[in-house]
């Protein structure tokens, strides 16, 4: 049942140009936003539904033609082009490239690879350019990611994970510019800097200084969400860990480890709901003033609600998709019941985020990316393209 209300959703808000944030036209969001677009065409693509794929390649097509002469992605187009506001997106770029990637797996069209290929490449460079030291982790301003109104900056899991998928996808095709060195250097650095524990042997990590005074009082559960020159970001980011398990970057030691944090958060929560971010940032806390000065329309991010806290079904579905492709079931079983039971109550509108403190739907409905969200809940590995 909520497998086709979702198709139903993300077929609903398609147009000539693409697949829009959603049917309803409110705040931009009937729009073709690069990253809302790539994760409903992705989630078109693991079902086969040809509408859906077809309208991926509709999308794809109307980002590049609005590419940026110095490589970047627009974050959304409609009647005019938005390549971000205050910043731009980092992850509009790394979605395209994901997107393409995805679409000519699922349909091997030539024609479409002969028309995106300079305009791909020219998106990966610019990634190398994001790394601004050739240290092989990129670098995401403030707001500049989905998260866009919460206070995480520098070298973000998410974003991290997101490119070195984009450079598995095209390994194949671009040899020359993403080779199996970089590749090796980028999932190392990944691996090596956002998971914490208590070591001597520091000599390979990123920010040395930070990384000893952050190992001796702390022990990670899970991959960090972040850090920047002054500090680590300990939230859990469900979307960062979903797509680090996606990439398979995890140890089994690790992957227990993250199953008990999420076993730990479900039991204070007495939900099977697993929020973006985790735990929420309360007044008072160091990065409150961050947080609260920082919003376009009004303020939403209260505690448990929005990024603040609040669980987005687009999120929990990459962390549910990451423990199917590890094998892992037992979790992702309970977080895509607990969904459906909530989106049923809902009358499927597949709203933008559901509080964590009263599990109440919340934001915009029909959202293209929540209802691709149910999709990665329900499906198993088994019916995925390869992922590379």
């Amino acid at each position: 049942m909520i497998k086709q209300q979702a198709i139903k959703t993300i077929t609903a808000a398609i147009t000539p140009t693409g697949i829009c944030a959603s049917s309803i036209d409110t705040e931009n969001y009937k729009r073709v936003w690069s990253r809302d677009a790539a994760m409903a065409g992705l989630a078109g693509c693991m079902i086969g539904n040809e509408t859906i794929i077809a309208a991926l390649k509709k999308s794809l097509d109307t980002l590049k033609n609005h590419q940026h002469p110095t490589g970047f992605i627009p974050s959304n187009v409609g009647e005019n082009v938005s390549y971000g506001s205050l910043v731009g997106r980092v992850d509009a770029t790394l979605w395209y490239i994901i997107g393409a990637g995805f679409y000519y797996q699922c349909e091997k069209d030539e024609k479409f690879l002969d028309e995106h290929r300079s305009n791909i490449q020219k998106a990966i460079v610019l990634t190398e350019a994001w790394e601004f030291n050739g240290r092989h982790l990129i670098y995401t301003p403030l707001s500049g990611n989905w998260a866009d109104e919460y206070p995480i900056q520098g070298y973000t899991l998410y974003d991290n994970c997101l490119r070195l998928w984009g450079y598995r996808l095209w390994k194949m095709l671009f040899p020359k510019i993403i080779t199996d060195e970089k590749i090796t250097n980028i999932t190392k650095a990944i691996q090596e800097n956002f998971w914490i524990i208590n070591t001597e042997i520091i000599t390979e990590k990123y920010h040395p200084n930070l990384y000893r005074r952050t190992s001796h009082n702390h022990h990670s559960a899970y991959f960090e969400a972040g850090f920047s020159p002054a500090r680590y970001y300990r939230m859990f980011d469900a979307a960062g860990n979903g797509l680090a398990l996606i990439l398979s970057l995890a140890t089994e030691a690790q992957i227990n480890q993250i199953e008990q944090y999420l076993a730990y958060v479900f039991s204070k929560l007495n939900h099977n709901l697993m929020p973006a971010f985790w735990p929420p940032i309360e007044k008072g806390d160091v990065l409150w003033d961050e947080l609260a000065m920082n919003y376009s329309y009004t303020f939403k991010n209260h505690p448990h609600h929005f990024h603040n806290g609040g669980i987005w079904p687009i999120m929990m579905g990459w962390l549910c998709l990451g423990l199917r492709i590890q094998d892992r079931h037992e979790w992702p079983d309970k977080m895509a019941a607990a969904y459906q039971k909530i989106a049923a109550a809902e009358a499927f509108t597949f709203s933008e985020y559901i509080s964590s403190d009263h599990f109440i739907p919340s934001g915009k409905g029909q959202m293209c990316f929540s209802a691709a969200g149910a999709i990665y809940m329900l499906e198993g590995s088994e019916n995925m393209i390869q992922l590379g």
